[in-house]
């Protein structure tokens, strides 16, 4: 073969060869748009144009997300935040028969197994109720935690009326009673005790306290029927113990609860 037909057949071979080269690399780009199509048919992409950032307000780290999503998160997260620092309103006590309004609780035991509440009848200023949350006519009738708790309730809320009540120079002495049944002169079958505030001289007959507890009811018309029944002492009618109006015991609880929390 001469010279240029050797040089024809190499043209030739080197023309072959790069046509395999481009049809290759148009095979594999091919391949390569097949599989992006498939990619985003799973998962479409957020455009970084509907993206912004928000500073979560509990956190304060920064993260990304559509405009409508961060306004709707911030508002969440701003409402959750207002109601953490706001405690919801103690909810209404049964006090045996009696429904107690929740403007009257003055406190409730971090295990909500017992509840403070303030006296539509006191006998002394000051002088409150510490109920079981449950309705349990008798102190054997609660549990060993229900019984704990009561009393440990009694002792925080009596620190509380001694800082209302009391002074350095003349701190509050106390009547805890507990009147344990029908015949002791419970006057509402629910577990409750009278915590009453004392000073020298509120009584001209130290004694008349506990003539006043054991006619004590929670209404007038509980103590008169009290009385015909035979389970409380002929007490002499005293017109300053009125039933209190609503607003009265509310502004009292009131009062109360914000003492409390600088005792506990």
């Amino acid at each position: 073969m001469s010279q240029a037909g050797r040089n024809y057949c190499q043209y030739v071979l080197l023309l072959i060869y790069a046509t395999l080269l481009l049809t290759s690399d148009a095979l594999l780009v091919r391949a390569a748009d097949r599989s992006v199509t498939s990619d985003s048919a799973l998962s479409v992409p957020v455009p970084v144009r509907q993206q912004s950032a928000f500073t979560h307000p509990n956190s304060g780290s920064t993260a990304i997300g559509g405009r409508g999503r961060s306004s709707m998160m911030s508002s969440k997260a701003a409402a959750e935040s207002s109601s953490a620092s706001c405690p919801p309103p103690p909810r209404q006590q049964a006090f045996g028969r009696y429904v107690i309004d929740s403007s009257q609780i003055f406190y409730r035991s971090p295990s909500n197994l017992s509840t403070a509440i303030v006296n539509l009848r006191p006998i002394v200023p000051g002088h409150v109720l510490i109920l079981s949350t449950r309705v349990a006519p008798l102190l054997k009738d609660l549990t060993d935690d229900e019984y704990c708790d009561l009393w440990q309730t009694v002792r925080k809320v009596q620190d509380m009326l001694d800082k209302k009540y009391g002074s350095s120079n003349s701190p509050c002495s106390f009547n805890v009673a507990v009147q344990d049944g029908r015949s002791a002169g419970q006057s509402v079958p629910h577990v409750h005790v009278h915590i009453l505030p004392r000073h020298d001289g509120d009584f001209e007959r130290n004694d008349e306290v506990y003539d006043e507890l054991e006619a004590w009811a929670p209404r007038a018309e509980d103590g008169a029927a009290k009385k015909e029944m035979g389970r409380g002492l002929d007490v002499l009618d005293d017109p300053d113990r009125m039933d209190r109006t609503m607003e009265q015991m509310k502004a009292e609880a009131d009062a109360y609860r914000e003492l409390m929390n600088e005792v506990e």
